[in-house]
């Protein structure tokens, strides 16, 4: 077997990945999204973006294009939340930033307030640094209870606040924010993509950036055809996951035409020149420099009055 389209789950993928690592078969799994299964091997690839991909780009977005270099981090303790946030770590590490705060809370917890009065203390201790830096000095004392309760009303700063948190936390933590007096860029992923935070996360939300998949054009006339193909042949509605199989069965097909062949170092070659395929799931690029073979091919959304909007 020269290729194997699969598996669905990311468990199965890293599975199937460990068996085929040094074979000569290639292996591309169109949904996984676990972080690193396309570094196991050069003859494996990912379709779908990876969540240390996402954290990647958010990470990226705001160090280049908006000139940050200062952050924070408040996530989830859970394997997705510390993949997220060590993913954004690492390519923050690139150009030498490092985070200034890291806060961890219980995924669907109601109280944050050891996080946020963790979180301020943190930054107290930068806005004091910066002061004495202003005045030639250096600080090296330690943030007391006394001088929490001193400053509980100062505004404290940092360039980026980054919350990898699904829609149900995001709607409970974004409000904490403004309430402790926080000012910041807030950052986030995929998980806010959705309609409770635009419904439940009032003002709050506005102006938020977030790195997300990129979703079918619905307007399209290929993806209006291939609905309608699909809900014939098989007699349910087709979603991005269907695309993404679609997309992975046709980036097969193509690299065996294009090398007249069946042999999977052949393909292997040609799926490692992929850059700005337009699939109907999306864009697909495999940068096997940085990503292996997982797609690299993310958007950073805005959060404005009209909903989600692309702005890369």
């Amino acid at each position: 077997v020269p290729v194997i389209i699969g598996p669905v789950l990311s468990q199965d993928a890293i599975v199937s990945a460990s068996m085929v690592i040094g074979k000569n078969i290639t292996m591309l799994t169109p949904t996984a999204t676990e972080e690193g299964i396309a570094q196991l091997g050069d003859n494996i690839y990912q379709m779908n973006v990876s969540i240390g991909t996402l954290a990647r780009k958010i990470a990226s977005y705001a160090m280049n294009n908006l000139n940050m270099k200062e952050f924070a981090i408040l996530a989830p303790s859970t394997e997705y939340g510390i993949t997220m946030a060590n993913s954004f770590k690492d390519e923050l590490a690139k150009k030498n930033i490092e985070v200034v705060a890291e806060e961890y809370f219980e995924e669907g917890a109601n109280d944050f307030g050891a996080q946020f009065g963790s979180l301020r203390n943190k930054l107290l201790h930068k806005y004091f640094e910066r002061q004495a830096i202003e005045k030639g000095t250096v600080y090296k004392g330690t943030v007391s209870r006394n001088d929490s309760i001193k400053y509980k009303d100062t505004s404290l700063t940092v360039n980026g606040l980054f919350i990898p948190a699904e829609s149900d936390d995001v709607v409970m933590l974004v409000p904490q924010v403004a309430f402790n007096r926080i000012k910041t860029q807030i950052l986030g992923s995929n998980g806010w993509q959705s309609k409770k935070v635009l419904q439940d996360g009032s003002t709050y939300v506005q102006g938020a950036l977030i790195s997300a998949t990129i979703e079918p054009d619905q307007n399209s006339k290929e993806w209006i055809d291939f609905k309608a193909s699909f809900k014939r042949r098989f007699r349910y509605d087709a979603d991005r996951i269907c695309a993404l199989g679609f997309d992975a069965a046709n980036l097969i097909i193509n690299a065996v035409r294009m090398t007249g062949s069946g042999n999977s170092s052949q393909i292997t070659n040609t799926l490692q020149k992929i850059k700005g395929y337009q699939g109907l799931s999306g864009v697909v690029s495999f940068d096997q420099a940085n990503n292996g073979g997982a797609n690299a091919e993310a958007a950073i959304m805005k959060i404005t009055p009209n909903g989600f909007v692309r702005v890369q």
